[in-house]
């Protein structure tokens, strides 16, 4: 009996979603300290999927959102603080 373990493709596209909320998120003043939750969770998740062979593009992309998440919500504070 072998065992397969857990499914790791649905991770890619959790991550881009947290991604992009937190991209969503990190314009607004008021919103952008809920980025960097959002980011924070979609960071490892976005490298755990570029892992797995499938979902490595949505990893790709939900790593570079979440950076580019994390700018935006500083420059944010820092603009708007």
């Amino acid at each position: 009996m072998s065992s397969a373990g857990p499914d790791m493709r649905p991770l890619g596209g959790l991550a881009l979603g947290l991604a992009l909320l937190a991209v969503a998120l990190s314009w607004t003043y008021f919103f952008s300290l809920y980025a960097y939750i959002a980011a924070a969770v979609a960071l490892p998740l976005g490298l755990v999927a570029r892992g797995v062979e499938r979902s490595r593009t949505l990893g790709a992309a939900a790593v570079v959102l979440a950076v580019v998440a994390v700018v935006v919500a500083t420059a944010a504070l820092y603009v708007f603080g």
